[in-house]
Formats: structure tokens, sequence, C-alpha cells
């Protein structure tokens, strides 16, 4: 016993070793940290994603109310729908908890909420992120005069942004011009449309280039 007294007393006193355990301590915390970059940009990708397909199905959907026999809860069913498509990840639950309808005013609103898990910040207790995001549009009157004003500069020949505009541009004027449209096949990021759609009388839409010149075509 008086020989072990001594060693204890050794031990209590050797600071030998001792980074490597606060290391060991910290380790969890830091990695979290790290981590938590990874996890805040994933989260703005997929509040990005939300904000798009929030804007699509309230564009798609707001001259629905203007029609005497609208139904609430089906365009509440749609939008949500199109939602949860467009973000395109299982592991994300998304919904459309605020719906605002004004067919006086023409308003359309739409809130909606997203929740993601956490790959890193979930060693420190955070096991989900979550986020809002919000689109409203005002169609008071079906007879509309738009302008688009669209990028053909020489950037836009890379990475197929030109294809890209061309298909938003046809999916933007189909749903101004047409009282319902649908995804294209193959290509969910424009549409089409809708099969015995009628078009809505009135509207105009024109085209502005961003540069000075446009080329359209010999035959034009």
């Amino acid at each position: 016993m008086r020989q072990a007294l001594p060693l204890l007393f050794r031990f209590a006193k050797d600071e030998r070793g001792v980074f490597a355990v606060l290391f060991g301590v910290m380790a969890i915390v830091l990695v979290a940290l790290g981590g938590a970059v990874v996890d805040y940009i994933t989260l703005e990708q997929t509040r990005a994603r939300a904000q798009a397909a929030l804007d699509s199905a309230i564009l798609a959907l707001q001259p629905e109310i203007l029609r005497s026999s609208f139904d609430r809860d089906q365009i509440h069913a749609q939008a949500e729908a199109l939602l949860i498509e467009r973000i395109g990840d299982p592991r994300i639950t998304a919904s459309i908890d605020d719906v605002r309808i004004s067919p006086d005013d023409g308003l359309l609103y739409f809130g909606a909420q997203f929740e993601m898990p956490t790959m890193f910040v979930s060693l420190v207790g955070v096991p989900t992120l979550s986020a809002r995001v919000a689109s409203e549009a005002v169609r008071k009157k079906l007879e509309l005069e738009v302008v688009m004003v669209l990028d053909n500069s020489g950037s836009m020949g890379n990475y197929n942004r030109m294809s890209s505009l061309i298909d938003a541009a046809k999916c933007a004027t189909y749903i101004m011009t047409y009282d319902a449209v649908v995804d294209a096949p193959g290509n969910s990021n424009t549409c089409i449309p809708a099969p015995g759609a009628r078009r809505v009388e009135n509207v105009r839409v024109a085209l502005v280039p961003f540069t000075m010149f446009v080329n359209v075509g010999p035959n034009n």
C-alpha cells in the first residue's frame, strides 16, 4: 500500500498526453463547426430550389382563382405536389402551410416550409435545419402586356444557358397565354399548353434583346 501511494501521486501530477485527451474531446466540436458550412450550403441550395418551385406553382395556378368554380383545396394540393417534386429529395419534407386567395384582387399567396436532415451539425445535437419560402402573384385582369428582356450576349453560349433561357421564356409565355399548362415531355424545367387548353385573350408578349442587335434570321 505504501508503495502504491507514490505511484498514485505521480500519476495525478503527470501531464503527458493531455493534448491527445483534449483533442479527442474537441474533435467532435471541430468537425461539427467545419461541417456546418456544408450543411448551410445544402440548406441554401434547397431553399433556392423550393423558391423556384413555389414561384412556378403560383404563376401556373394564379389564373385558376379567377374562375368562379375554383377549388381552394385542389390549388393547395397541386402547389404542394409541385413543390415536393421540384425539390427532388425524399429526405426533405416540405409543405405549404399558408394559402391566401383573394379573387377580387386577383391575389394568390403561398407560404411554405421545409426541413432537411443535417450531415455534420447533428454531431452537436442539431439533427435538422428548416427554412421558409413564400411567393405571391397578383393578376387582377387577364389582359396583360408583358415585356421580357432576354440576355443574348456571348456568355449565354456557355453551359447550355441559351437553351435554358429559351425554355424558360417559352414556358412563361405559355403560362400567360393559355389557361392551363403541363410539363414538357422529357423536360420538367419547361412547359407546354395542356391538352385542350384555351387561349387567353388580349395577352401581348414582347421580347427585348440584352445586346444592341439580334439576328432573327434571313427569312424574317
